[in-house]
């Protein structure tokens, strides 16, 4: 439900050290934690849940989550995906996954297939180890 978020909160350190204000990835990021802010304000999210986005904004490895949070790594990333599930559910639109494909579709034109292509990739449970593979191969 919340592949944008999830993408965007993890890739928080690379888009900031581009500081690209033309970037739409470092418009939504900066939209999205002016969000985050708000639903915190109004005590949607609590003070572990805005903890953990910001634990996962820092580029921290979930394998030190045990020590930080108390919980095993999968505990905690199942625990971070349902929170940006919540904040989509808040949000709404672009931020929900049906809403991110629909905007990818009209924007790129995009074929059936290359929309099932998106949706797997958005649904998998592998698409952090894809994206690292992705960038290693691109550095």
């Amino acid at each position: 439900m919340s592949w944008i978020i999830q993408a965007l909160l993890r890739s928080s350190v690379e888009l900031r050290s581009e500081s690209n204000i033309n970037s739409d990835e470092f418009t939504d990021l900066m939209l999205l934690e002016k969000w985050i802010k708000d639903l915190h304000t109004a005590n949607i999210i609590s003070k572990e849940e805005l903890e953990l986005i910001h634990y996962v904004e820092d580029g921290k490895p979930m394998v030190n989550s045990k020590h930080d949070f108390g919980k095993n790594r999968i505990s905690l990333a199942r625990d971070f995906v349902n929170l940006c599930n919540k904040i989509a559910f808040y949000v709404g639109g672009y931020f929900t996954n049906d809403g991110y494909i629909d905007y990818m579709m009209v924007k790129y034109n995009l074929t059936d297939d290359e929309v099932a292509r998106m949706v797997s990739y958005m649904t998998s449970k592998y698409k952090t180890k894809l994206l690292r593979k992705h960038k290693k191969t691109n550095e």
